[in-house]
C-alpha cells in the first residue's frame, strides 16, 4: 500500500464517521480547501458532472465563517447549482434538474437576472410536463423580473412561453404577446434572439392561415442563423416552414422541411425535439398512404418522448399510432394504444384529443 492509498476509506460508514468527528468549522475550512482545489483543476468552465459536487462543498464551507466569506460561497453556489440544472435538464434528468433550479430560486445570494433565467427553465420543465398553471405562473414571474431589470432577452424568451400557454388554453391573447416578445428582441441587437421571437409568431399567423407571411417571416429567421452554429434553432424554423406547408395539404415541402428539422436536431443532440419532427414526418406519411412508414415513425417518436419525459406529446402520438393501427387493419394493438392515451389525456386537460379518442373508438366499434 502506498501513501497516498493508505488513507482511503475502506468502508463508507467509516468514512462518515470519520467526518462526523470534525468540528463544523474544521469540517468547512475542509469543503474550503476542496473547493480550492476544485477549482484549480477544473478552472473557469467546469464540467456540469461535477457542479454538483461543486455546489455542495460551497453549501458546506460557508457554515461557521464570517458574513463575507459567506456571502462569496454562496453567489458560487448559485453558479455551481445553475450549471448543475443545465447539465441535467440537457440529459433529460427533469426531477433533478427541477431540484437544482429551484434551489437557484430560493438562494439568499440569488440575484434577480439569475433567478428570472432559473424561473424559465422551471417553467419549461414544467410545461412539457403537462403542469400549466405551475409554468405559467413561473414565467410571469420571469417576465416581470425581467422587466424591472430591463433585460429584454429573458423579456422575449418570457412573453413567448406565456403565449404559447394561452395557445394551449386556448386563449386570444397570443398574437399579441408574441408581437410584444418580436419588440423585445429585436431590442437586443443579438440575431438568434429575433430568429427565435420570428420563428414563433410565425407559427401563429400560420395556424391563423396566414400562409405566405408565416413562410417569409421564417425565411427571414433562417436567414439571421444562416452564419451562426445554432443547430436546435435551424430545425425550428424548418419544423414550423413544414407546419406551413402541412396546413395547406403540400405534404410532400411538408415532409421535406420535417426531415431536415430532424436532421438539425440530430445534430444539436437535441432529443425531444427530433421525436417531434419524426412524428411531424409521420402524419405527413400517413396522409400520403405510406402506413407502415408512419408506423414506424410514429413508434420512434413515441419512444423518444418517453425516454424525455414529454406526456403532452406521448398522447398525441398514441392516438397517432391508434389510427394507423386501424387503418392497417390491426385491432387489437390499436385499442391498447387508445387505452393509454385516453387517461393521461384526462390527466393533462387535453380536451382536443380526447375528442380524437372518442371519435376513432367509435370508427371502430362500428366497423
Amino acid at each position: 500500500m502506498n501513501a497516498e492509498t493508505a488513507y482511503l476509506f475502506r468502508h463508507a460508514v467509516l468514512r462518515d464517521a470519520a467526518y462526523g468527528l470534525q468540528l463544523p468549522g474544521d469540517r468547512a475550512h475542509l469543503h474550503r480547501l476542496a473547493l480550492d482545489i476544485l477549482e484549480e483543476v477544473f478552472g473557469e468552465e467546469p464540467p456540469g458532472s461535477m457542479a454538483p459536487d461543486l455546489a455542495g462543498h460551497c453549501a458546506m464551507g460557508a457554515v461557521d465563517t464570517d458574513a463575507g466569506l459567506r456571502d462569496g460561497l454562496g453567489r458560487k453556489e448559485v453558479r455551481y447549482l445553475n450549471l448543475a440544472g443545465e447539465y441535467a435538464g440537457d440529459r433529460y434528468r427533469n426531477a433533478e434538474a427541477l431540484t437544482y433550479f429551484e434551489r437557484v430560486v430560493a438562494h439568499p445570494q440569488v440575484d434577480d437576472a439569475t433567478k428570472a433565467d432559473a424561473l424559465h427553465y422551471i417553467a419549461t420543465i414544467q410545461f412539457h410536463a403537462g403542469r400549466l398553471d405551475e409554468a405559467e405562473a413561473g414565467v410571469r414571474h420571469a417576465a416581470e423580473l425581467a422587466e424591472k431589470l430591463g433585460d429584454d432577452r429573458v423579456l422575449a424568451s418570457s412573453l413567448q412561453a406565456i403565449a404559447l400557454i394561452s395557445r394551449r388554453r386556448g386563449a386570444q391573447d397570443t398574437g399579441d404577446l408574441l408581437q410584444r416578445a418580436m419588440q423585445a428582441a429585436s431590442r437586443t441587437g443579438k440575431g438568434a434572439v429575433l430568429a427565435v421571437a420570428q420563428r414563433n409568431y410565425a407559427t401563429w399567423l400560420s395556424a391563423q392561415g396566414e400562409y405566405d407571411r408565416a413562410r417569409e417571416l421564417l425565411r427571414e429567421s433562417l436567414s439571421l442563423l444562416e452564419k451562426l452554429d445554432m443547430p436546435k434553432l435551424k430545425g425550428l424554423a424548418w419544423g414550423n416552414l413544414g407546419m406551413t406547408w402541412h396546413r395547406q395539404d403540400e405534404l410532400a415541402e411538408a415532409e421535406s422541411c420535417y426531415r431536415k428539422a430532424a436532421e438539425y436536431y440530430r445534430q444539436a443532440g437535441d432529443r425531444l425535439y427530433e421525436a417531434k419532427s419524426l412524428a411531424n414526418t409521420a402524419r405527413a406519411a400517413y396522409r400520403l398512404g405510406r402506413l407502415d412508414e408512419a408506423e414506424g415513425l410514429t413508434r420512434e417518436a413515441l419512444a423518444i418522448q418517453r425516454e424525455v419525459g414529454d406526456r403532452w406529446d406521448v398522447v398525441t402520438s398514441l392516438i397517432n399510432l391508434a389510427e394507423v393501427l386501424h387503418d392497417l387493419g390491426r385491432g387489437a394493438p390499436a385499442r391498447e394504444a387508445l387505452d393509454e392515451a385516453v387517461p393521461l389525456a384526462t390527466e393533462l386537460r387535453r380536451q382536443n384529443e380526447l375528442d380524437r379518442a372518442g371519435e376513432l373508438r367509435q370508427r371502430m366499434e362500428s366497423e
